[in-house]
C-alpha cells in the first residue's frame, strides 16, 4: 500500500501534542529537541485496518509504534469509530 503525506495544520491537536511534550520533559526529564514522536493523522477505518496490518475493532482510535503515533482523523472520529469525539 501507497499513502500520500502533507503537512497538517491542526492547531488543536498541535496545542495537545505541545502541553503533552512539555509534561512527559517535566516529569521524565527527557530531552526531545532531536527526533521528537511524530503524530500521523489516518483517515478512516480502512486506512488504520492497513497501517495496523489487521482488521481492528472501532474502538481502536490511536496507537503508538516507536516513535510514531497515529491518530484517526477528527472529521471521521464518530462515523469510523464506536467514539463520540469530545
Amino acid at each position: 500500500m501507497i499513502y500520500k503525506l502533507s503537512r497538517n495544520e491542526d492547531t488543536q491537536i498541535q496545542e495537545r501534542y505541545d502541553r503533552a511534550m512539555a509534561e512527559l520533559r517535566d516529569f521524565f526529564s527527557l530531552n526531545w529537541s532531536t527526533k521528537p514522536p511524530k503524530v500521523f493523522l489516518v483517515k478512516d477505518r480502512a486506512d488504520i485496518n492497513d497501517l495496523y496490518g489487521k482488521e481492528t475493532e472501532g474502538w481502536l482510535v490511536a496507537w503508538a509504534e516507536e516513535k510514531t503515533i497515529y491518530l484517526l482523523e477528527k472529521e471521521n472520529y464518530e462515523k469510523e469509530s464506536t467514539h463520540r469525539y469530545d
